[in-house]
């Protein structure tokens, strides 16, 4: 019997088509809950199963106009290659031993191809056995364990490679490491292991304060922070030194007069000379206390950008090792200048981007149990950091500033790799706007400025997200 496979996307299938499916889901799964086996699949309401395949490539085969089985996958696209993860295939039960599934994962694998991928990605349940063998049967090979604590899920990812090969080598140290990664933190309860507990509270004590910190509030590090933008004012206004409010900052100016409620930080940018003139005159210029400017490697904080910090106070930002720590600080952001070519241009913002991506790979030390990627942390990591800010250091001076007509403030997020219409004078026309009862230097056009870069900036985002990320501490 031939059966005919049709592609299609998962907002083209009609609600008909969607209760089909669902039934072939629960039918074909029933089997492995009749085993004792609990995968994602096997007890899913319609409207989770359309949430679980959203933006999916769906193939079906219809027998007598009735979904009969069905497979899902979607493109995903890193920054190094595409590959194409499958994610549900399903067979009704009288369907099964007929080769349906063999088909739908042929269909698969030419549209993967066509689409440019690498390989392709599946998982399934450590206990579905026969499911690892139908993958298994159609040439995947195990990658690598996972768990998923919330459903107690342990799964077994497969890939199979689409273009080159991928080395029996790497293979098997990925599935022993993650084997020994996943068995080493969870029990079959899903609770932790005596090992794992021991280790979590290794990490508390580690990351614990030092006994002379005083704990600071939002309010107190806010406060902080507008002393320092007030020294940093000074200084710029005595010495010529352009530069404004920039970013969450200039938001808050404008939406807030000062703070946005939740932010931790000032940010503010200067043109690259004069960043560069203020780097080398601060030392000598500087009259506060407990005031000094960090920037590059000083200090173990490895930045690609400058901070004017407060002595004596202490951050602590998730994620980041001790050792990269740094006080209350205000973030100052060189501009510099970009080709005039915008292809080029992107490729100057795409690269700072990677590098700083780089730096902060480099401040996150990987787990205790992952042996080796410790030791190539311990050994390596700091020489890797300089690197990256050597190769930020090349990118912003490629162009010396004002011989082109556009300019970028360096980002740290990857939702501001966009380029924007910037021109070196904006520093030139500025115009001042209350900050905190104070005034400030904010750009003339600031509105095109945060409307570009945001969008409707005036708009306050979700609940969810008004929360800042620093833990301050002052010390004694």
């Amino acid at each position: 019997m031939k059966f005919d496979v049709e592609s299609c996307f998962y907002n083209e299938l009609s609600e008909a088509d969607w209760n089909e499916i669902q039934h072939v889901t629960e039918a074909g799964f029933r089997e492995h809950r009749k085993k004792g086996v609990n995968m994602a699949l096997c007890d899913i309401s319609l409207e989770n199963l359309k949430f679980f395949l959203r933006d999916c490539q769906i193939f079906i085969i219809r027998d007598d106009d009735r979904i009969v089985a069905y497979r899902g996958g979607k493109l995903i696209k890193t920054e190094d290659s595409v590959y194409f993860m499958g994610q549900s295939v399903s067979v009704l039960p009288d369907y099964k031993g007929k080769g349906l599934g063999k088909r739908l994962h042929l269909e698969l694998e030419n549209f993967a191809k066509n689409a440019g991928c690498a390989y392709l990605v599946t998982d399934t349940s450590c206990k579905a056995l026969s499911s690892q063998a139908y993958h298994i049967a159609c040439g995947f090979k195990k990658w690598y364990f996972t768990h998923y604590p919330k459903r107690n899920y342990r799964s077994i990812v497969f890939r199979k490679e689409l273009s080159g090969t991928y080395s029996v080598l790497r293979r098997w140290k990925a599935l022993v490491t993650s084997w020994i990664r996943v068995h080493a933190k969870y029990r079959h309860d899903g609770s932790y292991t005596r090992l794992y507990s021991m280790y979590r509270r290794f990490i508390e004590r580690k990351n614990r304060p030092p006994r002379n910190a005083q704990s600071l509030s939002l309010p107190e590090v806010q406060g902080i922070c507008l002393n320092l933008l007030t020294t940093f004012d000074c200084i710029c206004n005595a010495h010529g030194l352009r530069y404004f409010l920039c970013y969450g900052s200039l938001i808050g100016a404008v939406r807030h007069k000062g703070f946005i409620p939740w932010d931790d930080d000032v940010d503010v940018a200067m043109p690259l000379p004069d960043y560069e003139k203020l780097l080398r005159i601060f030392d000598e210029v500087n009259t506060a206390e407990n005031v000094e400017l960090l920037h590059g490697m000083q200090k173990s904080v490895g930045i690609p950008f400058a901070m004017l910090v407060e002595r004596n106070t202490l951050t602590f930002v998730p994620g980041r090792d001790r050792k990269h720590s740094h006080p209350i600080a205000i973030d100052i952001f060189p501009a510099y200048a970009l080709s005039n070519d915008c292809e080029q241009a992107q490729q100057q913002i795409d690269g700072i981007w990677k590098s700083v991506a780089r730096t902060r790979a480099c401040m996150q030390p990987p787990s205790l149990l992952r042996v080796m990627s410790r030791l190539k942390y311990m050994l390596f990591s700091k020489r890797k950091l300089k690197k990256a800010l050597q190769e930020i250091s090349l990118i912003i001076h490629k162009y010396p500033w004002g011989t082109t007509d556009k300019i970028r403030i360096m980002s740290l997020e990857a939702n501001e790799r966009k380029l924007l219409s910037m021109r070196p004078d904006e520093f030139e026309h500025y115009m001042l706007m209350e900050f905190e009862g104070r005034k400030f230097r904010v750009p003339s056009n600031y509105h095109a400025h945060l409307s570009e870069l945001f969008g409707d900036y005036m708009t306050l985002p979700p609940e969810e997200k008004r929360q800042g990320i620093l833990k301050a501490y002052r010390l004694h």
